[in-house]
């Protein structure tokens, strides 16, 4: 789909750096998504992604964009999120049940 409605709060990682570095994170258990642009010439997309919670990686990949990126990022960490009894209630909230 064309439209991407975020579910997770995303910022800049340096908020004082203009770069193409984004971060969601304040999710339950240190909960945090990232993409960034990567330089990296055998790279599938120049758009690297993950998902992480507990120090424990949940999903990565690279994708075309930064819109799929996240989308991938997000998917992953709701997933798992949802898969062990958490849910969100608000793009700027994440509550454990």
């Amino acid at each position: 789909s064309d439209k991407f409605l975020k579910q997770l709060p995303w910022r800049r990682t340096w908020a004082d750096e203009p770069s193409d570095d984004f971060t969601a994170d304040g999710m339950p258990e240190g909960g945090f998504c990232r993409v960034y642009f990567s330089v990296q010439g055998a790279a599938p997309g120049p758009w690297y992604w993950v998902a992480n919670s507990s120090m424990r990686n949940i999903g990565s990949g690279f994708a075309a964009s930064a819109r799929e990126a996240a989308q991938r990022a997000e998917a992953a960490w709701l997933k798992s999120a949802r898969g062990h009894g958490m849910s969100i209630f608000s793009p700027e909230l994440a509550v454990k049940k």
